[in-house]
């Protein structure tokens, strides 16, 4: 069993990255970091029963035309369903983009309309087969849009916010909120209603947006000594908090983890490594976590670049 699932994760993870083809995005205009927790290197306790997972975050980058398109998702499900699930969207969403090749690329929020159509179909088709077993689950989502010629950006939530970051505050655009997402109908006449945010990003005196999935908002820790400890949350706070302290070393030059945008993706890893260390981590509080930074002024900067050659 183990080695199935072995050879599992690494066929998902192959698919996942083959299905959705895209032109090439420069590497520093996005960072994109994974959080798992490891006892051992964590210097932390878990109740973890498999070591072996099949991740549901995920996130994607298509270069369209003059736009660059930054998707983030959490596939909710566990193991080998939240893995097929994940695939299945990516498959959806390059299918979404074929279809837009010889007209304007789509909004943000078209975007996540069509994936909702997509889910409908599929959800519907699985009932004519057996109207007693819907499908189950969905996804969580955020599309950022960068229209890199006008430098303007725009979004659509379903479910997963963005983080508009500066060295003083933040501005949050959307709210996490697994009712928001896209999900199966659950039945012949289901419309795949999802409630989603969109707009425009005021990106002036803007350098990073951010995406973090919804395990690092519900990650908590409880103390191994006592029985039956109360538990304590990561937070919302903490994640802005952390997310906004990388802003700070990025601009102070503190570049240890090579550009700017893995500079404020990392101080979120290393502030959720930190708050295990030494406890108890409850497996049910410990789901996949994933960061996503796009480096607004890279993005303006790549742009300038590719236009004068």
């Amino acid at each position: 069993m183990r080695q199935e699932l072995s050879d599992l994760s690494r066929l998902n993870a192959a698919m996942f990255r083959q299905i959705f083809a895209s032109d090439p995005v420069s590497k520093r205009i996005f960072a994109a970091r994974y959080d798992t927790t490891d006892p051992q290197a964590d210097d932390c306790t878990t109740e973890r029963g498999w070591d072996l997972r099949i991740e549901g975050d995920f996130f994607l980058v298509k270069r369209v035309g003059g736009f660059i398109y930054i998707i983030v998702g959490d596939a909710t499900g566990h193991h080998a369903y939240a893995g097929g699930l994940k695939v299945f969207v990516a498959a959806a969403l390059q299918s979404i983009f074929d279809r837009f090749l010889e007209r304007r690329p789509p909004s943000a929020t078209l975007v996540l309309k069509r994936l909702s159509q997509f889910f409908v179909k599929l959800g519907k088709a699985a009932l004519l087969e057996d109207s007693n077993r819907p499908l189950t689950h969905g996804v969580e989502a955020a599309v950022i849009r960068i229209a890199q010629a006008k430098r303007t950006v725009t979004f659509a939530s379903a479910g997963l916010p963005v983080f508009a970051l500066r060295s003083d505050r933040p501005t949050k655009y959307g709210e996490f909120s697994d009712r928001n997402g896209i999900s199966f109908p659950a039945d012949s006449r289901g419309a795949g209603v999802f409630k989603s945010s969109d707009g425009v990003i005021d990106a002036r005196d803007i350098r990073f947006l951010a995406v973090a999935t919804d395990g690092f908002r519900g990650l908590k820790r409880s103390s191994p000594q006592k029985f039956n400890a109360r538990s304590e949350s990561f937070g919302e706070p903490k994640v802005l908090e952390s997310l906004i302290s990388g802003v700070r070393k990025s601009e102070r030059g503190e570049l240890s983890t090579g550009t700017p945008a893995a500079t404020v993706a990392s101080a979120l890893i290393e502030s959720a490594k930190e708050f295990r260390k030494g406890y108890m981590i409850p497996e049910e509080a410990d789901d996949d976590r994933l960061i996503v930074v796009v480096d607004l002024e890279e993005a303006w900067r790549w742009h300038r670049q590719n236009s004068r050659e």
